[in-house]
């Protein structure tokens, strides 16, 4: 600083140097961007941040001075890696990720952390998702995390995505694949695969084997866990329509929507990788595991009256009212009052609620013509 002040000179670490070279040549990537309409933001890592983020996302056991060299090194190679850091609108620090396109195949993550904020868990989940649906809209087939500083948190939110731990090491296997499991089959063998990664390969189409052999809904479901964003396409895996008024869309998966509001938006279901929802028994045919196609029903503005998103359908549960309100609070964009109302102000009726995740909003909302006209 006193040199800057004495001569207008300023020292930098390479990576500094080049991170800032590449922060004026692509100034609008590393502008802080809204999440999916919410107030939370995600924006490149700048290097004059290191400090804070180090405070935020040092893991214990590890020194200052080696994540600081991860960190830089990650600058160092603006084109090839991309450090990303998710921060709410206090700039509180988030989520911390550098994402390694290295090769065709696959996509490496040496860095993964997440703070102990509120929406941290929520964040983490939604960063992974992202990373998962990219990779497999790229064809790079594998997503391998290879922090060696990974925390508990983390590592439990891997399993539920499907990664599977090897050598130190979290990888899966990712497509983009949409048909019958014998096609998907077809697609994994001969799926290109970086050789380190063909273990990965081989346990994936072993279970494809065994679900081909005794096809039924849990199992088509574990495969479609373990591929996603692949879906199979069986008679086992029912598929619902279920419609939703555009005020609580926007709060689960509708972005055009809740970029609108101003207060009041739940990022942690907007932005989260599960949810609730209600029905009246009454109208509850659904069976789990399947799939929900989401009807936002009634007027909201454009794309209103369409299917939008589609969800994996996890559980149905019925019961009383207050049951199903305590236990499922949290997930649920229904206050008290709402899910009275879906009981029809009887605490003794009985009533649905249905868990869902993984929830992908669809690019282009296909309208109800469109399906009767293939006949559903």
């Amino acid at each position: 600083a006193s040199l800057y002040r004495s001569h207008g000179l300023s020292v930098l670490h390479p990576a500094e140097l080049i991170n800032h070279l590449d922060a004026i040549e692509r100034e609008a990537d590393y502008r802080p961007g809204a999440i999916e309409g919410s107030r939370l933001k995600c924006h490149l890592l700048k290097a004059d941040v290191i400090d804070s983020v180090v405070e935020s996302f040092k893991a214990p056991g590890e020194r200052i001075g080696s994540l600081k060299a991860s960190l830089h090194h990650c600058l160092s190679l603006p084109h090839t890696i991309r450090t990303e850091l998710t921060t709410d609108q206090a700039n509180c620090h988030i989520v911390l990720g550098a994402i390694e396109h290295g090769t065709k195949e696959t996509f490496s993550l040496p860095i993964l952390r997440m703070s102990r904020h509120a929406l941290a868990g929520t964040l983490m989940r939604n960063f992974l998702r992202a990373i998962l649906t990219a990779a497999a809209s790229s064809a790079s087939h594998i997503v391998d995390i290879c922090d060696p500083y990974l925390q508990d948190d983390i590592k439990g939110i891997l399993r539920e995505f499907g990664f599977v731990p090897r050598d130190g090491r979290w990888s899966k296997l990712t497509l983009q694949a949409v048909g019958p499991i014998d096609e998907i089959k077809y697609i994994v063998c001969h799926a290109e695969i970086n050789p380190s990664f063909l273990d990965v390969k081989y346990a994936a189409s072993a279970d494809l084997n065994v679900a081909a052999a005794s096809p039924d809904s849990a199992t088509i479901s574990a495969i479609e866990r373990q591929l996603w964003p692949t879906k199979v396409v069986s008679p086992e895996i029912p598929t619902f329509i279920v419609p939703i008024r555009p005020e609580w869309a926007q709060h689960f998966f509708d972005a055009e929507l809740s970029s609108q509001l101003i207060f009041g938006l739940r990022e942690d279901l907007h932005l989260g990788v599960e949810g609730v929802y209600y029905r009246k028994a009454g109208n509850n045919n659904l069976q789990s595991p399947g799939r929900i196609l989401w009807y936002v029903s009634s007027s909201g503005g454009s794309g209103s009256m369409t299917i939008k998103a589609c969800s994996q359908l996890e559980e149905v549960i019925s019961g009383k009212p207050k049951d199903l309100f305590r236990r499922f609070q949290r997930l649920g964009i229904y206050q008290w009052e709402d899910v009275y109302a879906t009981a029809e102000r009887d605490i003794t009726k009985q009533i649905a609620a249905f868990r869902f995740r993984m929830t992908e909003r669809f690019k282009h909302p296909v309208s109800m013509a469109f399906l009767k006209e293939l006949g559903i």
